[in-house]
Formats: C-alpha cells, sequence, structure tokens
C-alpha cells in the first residue's frame, strides 16, 4: 500500500509539473506586459528555475519508482542522484507557495540520504553564485535568500531524521524501496545506532 502511495504521488507530482511547464510554453510567443522577460527571458526567474527543478525531481523520482527496469548499477545511480537533488536543491529551494504540499508529501513518503551539511550547503552556496552571475544588482538579495534556503536544508535534514527515525552514512548506504542497505551488509531497515553517526 505505501509503495502504491508512494508511487501514485510520485507520477502525480511529475505530471502536475510536466503541466504547468507546457503551459509555460503554449504562451510562447503571446504579448507580455512591458518590463516582463526583457532579458534572459523566463530563465532569470528563480520561479521559473524551481518549477523545472521540481518536474526534473519528481520524474526522477518516478523514475526510481520503476527501478527494476533499469540494471542494478543505473538503478543505484539513480537513487543517488535523486537524493542530492532532493536533499540539496529541491526541499530547500523549492519551499514556497504550491510546491511545499508536494515536497513535505515527499519527506513523509520516503527516506532521502542528505550529504554531509557542510557539502550540501556549498552545493547551495554554487547554485545560488551562479545564479546571481546571471542577475546583477541582488547581491544583498542573494544573501538573505541564501540564509533562509540554509535554514531549510537543515529543516529538510531534521526533517528526514524525525520522520523515519534512522541515520544513514552519506556514500555508503542508498535507500531500494523501503529498505535501506549499507555496503550490502544489510537488506533491512537499520536503527540509528546501526549506521553511526551523519555529521
Amino acid at each position: 500500500m505505501a509503495e502504491t502511495l508512494r508511487k501514485s504521488f510520485h507520477i502525480l507530482a511529475f505530471v502536475w509539473y510536466a503541466f504547468v511547464m507546457l503551459s509555460f510554453a503554449a504562451k510562447d510567443g503571446e504579448p507580455l506586459p512591458a518590463g516582463i522577460f526583457l532579458y534572459g527571458g523566463p530563465w532569470k526567474y528563480l520561479t521559473f528555475l524551481n518549477l523545472i527543478l521540481q518536474m526534473v525531481f519528481f520524474g526522477l523520482a518516478t523514475a526510481c519508482d520503476f527501478e527494476f527496469l533499469f540494471g542494478k548499477d543505473m538503478a543505484k545511480q539513480l537513487n543517488l542522484c535523486k537524493n542530492l537533488l532532493f536533499s540539496v536543491f529541491a526541499f530547500p529551494v523549492g519551499m514556497h507557495t504550491l510546491v511545499l504540499p508536494f515536497l513535505l508529501g515527499e519527506t513523509l513518503l520516503q527516506p532521502h540520504a542528505y550529504p554531509k551539511t557542510k557539502s550540501g550547503l556549498a552545493a547551495l552556496g554554487i547554485a545560488g553564485l551562479v545564479y546571481l552571475s546571471c542577475t546583477p544588482g541582488l547581491v544583498g538579495f542573494f544573501f538573505c535568500n541564501m540564509s533562509i534556503v540554509a535554514l531549510l536544508y537543515v529543516l529538510g535534514q531534521t526533517l528526514n531524521k524525525q520522520v523515519w527515525g534512522l541515520r544513514i552514512i552519506r556514500g555508503e548506504c542508498a535507500t531500494t524501496g523501503d529498505l535501506f542497505q549499507c555496503r550490502g551488509d544489510i537488506s533491512h531497515a537499520m536503527p540509528m545506532s546501526a549506521c553511526g553517526s551523519i555529521d
């Protein structure tokens, strides 16, 4: 039942974001109000980039739900990418408006392996600097925004620990459906003591 719910949720979220992106594409060529999309088009707006990010994440989560279609190595790589994308970008960057319920649903339906806090925050900082370099004059906004995003990263990591009551050693444990595996030693859910400390 839980697996069916998770798969349905991922498919629904992916279809929703794909629909939103198709709606944006359908507006291409329509006259826009003055001052909108003057340079960079919709790519300069964090909201538009966030929609693409969420669509890619939920598409990847859907693919991971059907990992039996891929080889074992490919499925493991997809799960690693999904966890990194969720923990470092999708959750902290996407915590606003309609995106929030989807991300909280994802947190409640499936555990995620978070990278070291320093590594995750560094990746967020790099993504923020790349975005900032494309939109000059937003340095103050960037630092305020990155402070909030860093707090949301830690919130996501904390929620994941609280909801799942498990600790995952980065790079050594990978999710496989509802199960965790630690270097092939264990194939069942592990108590917090089995994997050791995260940081």
